[in-house]
């Protein structure tokens, strides 16, 4: 009769423990709080010197900010666009 308990306990366990595991695929990869959607860009010109901006939604916090950009690097961020800071902390 013990052997009985002790293999339907075992049995128990391994059922509990299998159908507590998660597919790697069901798991929500970690988002990069650096990161967001660029929400709108700008530019224009005080005192004879121009300025590029762009607003971007944290990834994180969902919190918007206006980053200055250089020219170049304006050319190239879009609204709708993700944008990436690596010398920005989370904002």
């Amino acid at each position: 009769m013990g052997k009985i308990i002790s293999k339907a306990l075992l049995l128990s366990l391994l059922t509990v423990s299998v159908l507590s595991c998660k597919k790697d695929n069901e798991t929500k990869p970690l988002e990069n709080c650096n990161c967001g959607l660029i929400t709108e860009d700008n530019n224009g010109t005080t005192n004879n010197q121009s300025w590029y901006t762009i607003n971007v939604r944290n990834n994180c916090t969902d919190n918007t900010k206006t980053f200055y950009l250089s020219k170049g690097d304006w050319m190239n961020a879009h609204a709708g666009d993700s944008f990436c800071f690596s010398n920005e902390a989370e904002w």
